[in-house]
């Protein structure tokens, strides 16, 4: 999950999906609980790397709408996803790019949603110049 917080609130931009979830795969997604009766909380360790070397997640920088990139498919037999609608596949910018970042967005057609269990993000990033990178 993005540790990237959202710009209007100040909470991270994605919410914890897991927090409800009980299954086996979960404890692959959240921090380690030494009393597994305790509620999972997503793992945003190494998001919040990225995040601290420069790399910001798009959506979150441009403060669009929340949308899943998965979560949607339902496999031949009729089982929905077990991990639910979650948004996992995130765009990131340099701190430099970001300041050319003109929006973010995710194609969801019907096309898409049948083509594949993610959602394609796009986003626009104004051409031209960079701004000067700043000295180390």
């Amino acid at each position: 999950m993005s540790a990237d917080l959202s710009p209007s609130t100040g909470e991270y931009y994605d919410s914890d999906p897991y927090t409800e979830q009980d299954h086996d795969m979960l404890e692959y997604q959240i921090l380690w609980r030494e009393d597994p009766s305790q509620p999972p909380v997503a793992d945003r360790r190494a998001a919040d790397l990225m995040l601290r070397q420069g790399l910001l997640d798009t959506a979150a920088l441009m403060d669009g709408p929340w949308e899943a990139t998965c979560g949607h498919w339902i496999d031949d037999s009729g089982t929905p996803d077990v991990w639910g609608l979650r948004r996992i596949d995130v765009l990131r910018a340099t701190r430099r790019l970001a300041t050319k970042v003109r929006a973010h967005r995710f194609v969801r057609t019907a096309d898409s949603l049948a083509a594949a269990d993610h959602i394609p993000a796009l986003v626009e990033v104004e051409t031209g110049e960079l701004p000067e990178e700043a000295a180390p």
